[in-house]
C-alpha cells in the first residue's frame, strides 16, 4: 500500500496551524520560500519560519488524526501521558514518556495502542513545563 506523506504546518510567525491539501518549495538567494495550499488559501512562508509536523497515520480514540509533537494520554489505566515523536534511525513515531509513572527510557511502538490527543506542543506551549 502507498501512501503519500501528509504534513500540518506550524506558522511560527502568526502562531498558527495550517493543513496544507498541497505545497511547495521556492529557492531563493535568502533561503527557500514555502507556498502552503489549503481549501481556502494560499500562504508564503520563509523556511525558518515553518515547521512541518508528519502525520503518523493514526487517529486517537477519538477519530482525531495524530501527528508528530502531540501529546497524548497512551494508558488509561496509569494515565502515560507522551509526546509523538519520529525517530529517525529506527524509522518509526514512538511515544515518550513524559509524566506520572514514566520510565524515561521506556518507549512504545505508536501502533499497540489508541491514545488520546490531549494537545500539541506548537498551540499550547505553556503547558510542557507544566
Amino acid at each position: 500500500m502507498n501512501r503519500p506523506i501528509k504534513y500540518r504546518v506550524w506558522d511560527k510567525n502568526n502562531n498558527r496551524m495550517l493543513y496544507p491539501t498541497d505545497y511547495e518549495y521556492i529557492q531563493f538567494r535568502d533561503g527557500w520560500l514555502i507556498r502552503v495550499k489549503t481549501y481556502n488559501f494560499e500562504e508564503d512562508l520563509w523556511q525558518d519560519t515553518a515547521e512541518f509536523l508528519q502525520f503518523t497515520w493514526l487517529t486517537d480514540k477519538n477519530w482525531k488524526e495524530i501527528y508528530e509533537w502531540d501529546k497524548v494520554v497512551w494508558n488509561f489505566t496509569y494515565a502515560e501521558i507522551c509526546l509523538v515523536i519520529w525517530d529517525e534511525k529506527r524509522c518509526w513515531f514512538y511515544l515518550k514518556p513524559i509524566e506520572w509513572f514514566s520510565a524515561s527510557d521506556k518507549y512504545f511502538k505508536m501502533n499497540s495502542c489508541k491514545p488520546e490527543i490531549i494537545w500539541n506542543i506548537y498551540e499550547n506551549p505553556e503547558l510542557l513545563t507544566k
